[in-house]
């Protein structure tokens, strides 16, 4: 066994993605003129902490971007929910993490995955495998 080897993984667009992408926020929401602003500040902001509420966190992000509408904050986290619901292991990706667990590896995601993608990722099962999961940015 190789119990002295810890293997790092990102989440996102290395063991799983999404149908639906952050970029749908911005193609609803955000001037094209702001996309690489809104980009990182998304990329750097709270949203993505694991302790914090992601619908009231997502909502002063976006207010700072000018939306500020119930009905559109509404909207844009309908948009959140349903990229979590379209989150998907990308092919090979469980095959892998089971051989690695099966020879001893220790495993670890590490990802700025945001609380509800990761409580509501739907295949959680995944998740057993991996001795370690750091979900901050």
């Amino acid at each position: 066994m190789r119990q002295d080897k810890l293997i790092i993984f990102d989440f996102w667009q290395t063991l799983a993605d999404a149908k639906i992408r952050p970029s749908a926020l911005f193609d609803i929401f955000i001037h094209h003129s702001l996309h690489s602003d809104f980009f990182y500040s998304l990329s750097h902001s709270d949203v993505f902490l694991k302790e914090i509420d992601t619908e009231i966190t997502l909502f002063a992000f976006l207010k700072k971007f000018g939306i500020k509408q119930e009905d559109d904050l509404k909207m844009a986290f309908f948009i959140w929910q349903k990229m979590a619901a379209s989150s998907y292991l990308i092919d090979g990706a469980h095959d892998l993490i089971c051989d690695l667990k099966s020879r001893g590896y220790r495993l670890c995601i590490m990802s700025n995955v945001d609380k509800y993608g990761y409580e509501h990722f739907p295949y959680q099962h995944f998740f057993k495998y991996f001795d370690y999961t750091f979900q901050e940015n």
